[in-house]
């Protein structure tokens, strides 16, 4: 539909025509809605709430969320929550520390601030800190009953090391990247 507009240019408009009676051969099958008592009680569980009992399910026996389950817990929230990915990760999260489950994402972030700050001035990383940034990583925080898998935090340490061509002291006088 086209209008005159008072300074004399041309409007489009779009309209809708509103169905008032709806046929059976127009309506979708009944059998994909889901019944009126199921619909409540998922009204009922609030995003949150559905959230922290995905979390229960993966996390709570281990007590550990390492990180393709942290991925899969924002998959869940993003997609059957409808939260956005800054709120899922920061619900996530909060969750998991009010449950004292760790958080490997975390723990590795930890890991990598450690070690920007161990080798930023050098390019190099000498025995002492290796052990420290591998130890803060490694400690059971109080309340929690696990820590960072040892053998994931030196995969890490080596991984960064190769991506930012830190060295290692590997011999008295000798220091090579990992």
């Amino acid at each position: 539909m086209l209008l005159k507009s008072a300074l004399g240019g041309e409007l489009k408009v779009a309209v809708t025509l509103k169905k008032s009676s709806v046929s059976p051969e127009t309506t979708p099958a009944r059998a994909a809605t889901p019944s009126p008592a199921l619909q409540k009680e998922a009204e009922r569980d609030s995003p949150q709430d559905r959230l922290r009992k995905k979390i229960h399910e993966l996390s709570s026996e281990s007590k550990y969320c390492d990180v393709q389950v942290f991925h899969d817990l924002i998959k869940f929230a993003i997609e059957d929550c409808g939260m956005d990915e800054i709120n899922a990760r920061a619900s996530i999260e909060v969750e998991l520390d009010r449950n004292c489950i760790l958080n490997e994402v975390k723990k590795i972030e930890e890991l990598y601030s450690l070690l920007r700050r161990f080798t930023q001035n050098d390019k190099k990383l000498d025995p002492k800190e290796h052990e420290d940034a591998l130890q803060k990583v490694s400690t059971k925080k109080p309340g929690y009953s696990r820590s960072l898998k040892p053998e994931v935090a030196i995969a890490h340490l080596n991984k960064f090391c190769r991506d930012n061509e830190v060295k290692i002291k590997t011999g008295l006088f000798k220091w090579e990247i990992p």
